[in-house]
This record gives structure tokens, C-alpha cells and sequence, in this order.
């Protein structure tokens, strides 16, 4: 049996991306919703053998799984994948946030640190609450008061902020 399952997991992994399971839909799309709104075509890419690929949304079976995207990390079965790290410090993100990033149910690393973003922080990241443990966005152009939704991540452990342009007082709810 140990067999079989160790296999089923090197297939998933090793197969062509029609084989391999692909993020759903909605988070898929918040990938491709970041690359548009923060200026995508213009990223500084990491250069190297391990570096992972460039992102391609051109292609109709673009997997970030199976193609190894930079600065995507998902947890897969066989028949499923989740988006659970996004790291994408100093790449050059130009622009803001789009809303659909709360469609990342899974997120537990979300590091966009050292980059151009500008804007607020969305309401809906508040959709991360049963798995969110860091968030770096340190080193950015982020305003504004941090959204209510900020508060109900309850596993959070680090929130790095700071080099931005936040305004207002941290709720009572925030705790050392």
C-alpha cells in the first residue's frame, strides 16, 4: 500500500501538467489577477538552474504546480492543490493588491516584501484566517488603516509592516 501512494505521489508530481492536479479556478485567477495589477511583464525574475519558471498564463494548461512558478508554493494530492506560500520579494510589483486574493483559503506564507505596492491591504484577506502564519508586505508604498480583517487571522505569528504609510491604531484585538 506504502507503495502505491508513493507512487500515485511521484506520478502527480513527475506528470505532464494535464495529468497533475492545477490550483481551482478562483485561486489561479487571483494569480493572474496579481501579475496584471502589479505590473507582471515587468517583474525581475530570479536567473538560475533552481530559480523555477518564469509565469506563463499564455498557455492553456499553464500549471503553476506542475511548471514550477517562481515564488509559488502549493500543497497537491492527486486530485487537488492548494496555494499555501507566495514569495515574491523584490521582484519589482508595481501597483496594488487585487480583491481576489482572499481566494487563497490555504495561504500560510504571503511574503511581497521590498516591492512597489501601493494601495490598501484588501478586506477579504480575512479569508486566510484558518492558515495564515506570516505576512511580510514590509518595505512598500501600502496606506490607509489596516483592514478589520487583519484581526481575525488568529494563527498569525508575524506581520511585518513597517516601511509603509499606515495610519490609524492597532485594535485592542492585537496581542504581543
Amino acid at each position: 500500500v506504502i507503495f502505491l501512494i508513493f507512487f500515485g505521489l511521484f506520478f502527480s508530481i513527475e506528470g505532464d501538467a494535464a495529468t497533475v492536479a492545477n490550483l481551482p479556478t478562483d485561486s489561479y485567477d487571483a494569480l493572474y489577477d496579481l501579475y496584471n495589477s502589479t505590473n507582471g511583464d515587468n517583474w525581475n525574475w530570479q536567473i538560475g538552474i533552481d530559480a523555477g519558471a518564469i509565469w506563463n498564463f499564455t498557455e492553456g494548461d499553464a500549471n503553476p504546480f506542475a511548471d514550477n512558478w517562481q515564488g509559488v508554493t502549493c500543497y497537491c494530492t492527486i486530485s487537488s492543490c492548494e496555494l499555501i506560500e507566495l514569495s515574491l520579494s523584490g521582484y519589482n510589483l508595481i501597483g496594488s493588491l487585487p480583491n481576489s486574493i482572499g481566494a487563497w483559503t490555504s495561504m500560510e506564507t504571503f511574503d511581497l516584501s521590498n516591492n512597489h505596492l501601493i494601495g490598501t491591504l484588501p478586506e477579504n484577506i480575512s479569508s486566510w484566517e484558518a492558515t495564515a502564519i506570516e505576512i511580510d508586505l514590509s518595505s512598500n508604498q501600502l496606506e490607509s488603516s489596516l483592514p478589520n480583517g487583519i484581526y481575525s487571522l488568529t494563527l498569525l505569528n508575524y506581520l511585518y509592516l513597517q516601511d509603509n504609510f499606515f495610519h490609524g491604531k492597532l485594535s485592542s484585538e492585537v496581542k504581543e
